[in-house]
């Protein structure tokens, strides 16, 4: 997929599966498998307080989001929002790169 034929656009989880198989050579089951893999594995260490960093790619944290008074619009009353933890991704240098045009030739490894 060229940078802007379809920018704004969401590739799926079928469609990046489709990608690293044909980019690797590996079967669509085992990129399947990987990216189910990588998902619970940076889940787990998020959960255990861990920062997983890729280099050059980026870096997975967790962010704490305070909690705050909402309002409940079906009966206008106040709804406490409890504080919550959320996951968060910042690109790495090299995925800055590749995204923002810097050599935008595809041919960058991470």
């Amino acid at each position: 997929m060229k940078p802007d034929e379809n920018w704004g656009a969401t590739m799926t989880k079928k469609e990046l599966v489709d990608e690293l198989a044909c980019s690797t050579g590996y079967t669509k089951k085992d990129c399947l498998f990987f990216i189910d893999t990588f998902c619970e594995v940076v889940g787990e260490a998020l959960k255990n307080g861990e920062r997983v960093k890729i280099e050059g790619c980026g870096a997975f944290d967790v962010k704490e989001v305070k909690g705050r008074v909402g309002k409940n619009f079906a009966n206008n009353k106040p709804l406490p929002i409890p504080d919550k933890k959320i996951p968060v991704f910042t690109p790495g240098i090299i995925l800055k790169d590749i995204v923002g045009g810097a050599n935008n030739d595809g041919n960058q490894e991470l």
